[in-house]
């Protein structure tokens, strides 16, 4: 008796093996569509929690500087790395800060991919209604 349950269960395994193929090749074209989705979403800043958290990282650390009031952190273009940090600041009683000091005061607590390659400098940086940084403005700031 129990050999012909056994043999039952062996002649039902190629149906499950094709069904699990078939799930299988769904998840293949699943993770290409979102895949690529998640990939187009990681170049606008502040999308996914990974890159929002490296972003805040590097503006906590700028703006603990002395010279430096606030800070926004955004990705630019570039050719060899694909992006680097791009840091819009404002200064106290506007005083002008360097690019290599402010990189040796950020080297302490961040790693080199992290250190702003760039700064510009501005007056006010706008925030939206719910006081966040307005990232898209960064973003123009930086590139263009």
């Amino acid at each position: 008796m129990w050999y012909s349950k056994v043999v039952a269960s062996l002649n039902s395994i190629p149906d499950f093996i094709q069904h699990y193929e078939q799930e299988l090749e769904e998840a293949r074209r699943e993770v290409a569509v979102y895949g690529n989705i998640e990939k187009n979403l990681a170049g606008l800043p502040g999308i996914t929690e990974r890159r929002f958290n490296q972003l805040q990282e590097v503006e906590a650390v700028l703006k603990a500087h002395p010279d430096i009031f606030d800070a926004v952190v955004v990705g630019v273009p570039d050719e060899r790395f694909g992006e680097r940090v791009a840091a819009i600041v404002t200064t106290r009683n506007n005083t002008p800060v360097d690019l290599i000091e402010v990189q040796e005061f950020c080297s302490s607590s961040l790693a080199r991919y992290k250190l702003p390659r760039e700064i510009h400098l501005t007056e006010e940086i706008p925030r939206t209604a719910v006081g966040k940084p307005d990232y898209r403005w960064a973003k123009r700031i930086a590139t263009g």
